[in-house]
């Protein structure tokens, strides 16, 4: 019985090194992102549809009280750049990014802001 144990054990650890673990994946980044705009939870809920949309987004988390996103994806098949924009595209500010101001005219009274940068 402790030959099995120890044999399962070993097996278990080999098999994490050799598939390596999500957080060491090569290309993985972990950026944070200035958000303007942000005014409720709904303003949040956007953000984060805008970001669960786009592949290559590991995961993230949107922070209103200190209007920051934090995002982790895979450097080979997105880029900060594309982020921003997908952030932007959904009504917001991202890093600096304009804010598309059609998509801000269809958001909700409570997130439509008359802030544009919050750094």
């Amino acid at each position: 019985m402790k030959t099995t144990l120890l044999f399962l054990s070993t097996l278990a650890i080999l098999s994490i090194g050799i598939t390596g673990c999500p957080d060491q994946l090569p290309d993985a980044s972990t950026q944070e992102i200035a958000l303007g705009g942000l005014t409720c939870d709904m303003c949040v809920t956007k953000v984060e549809k805008a970001l669960a949309a786009l592949d290559g987004v590991d995961s993230y988390t949107v922070d209103l009280e200190a209007k920051l996103a934090t995002v982790r994806f895979e450097a080979s098949k997105i880029t900060l750049a594309s982020i921003e924009s997908a952030i932007a595209d959904a009504g917001f500010t991202a890093n600096g990014t304009s804010r598309s101001e059609q998509a801000h005219a269809e958001l909700p009274a409570c997130c439509q802001s008359s802030e544009t940068v919050d750094m």
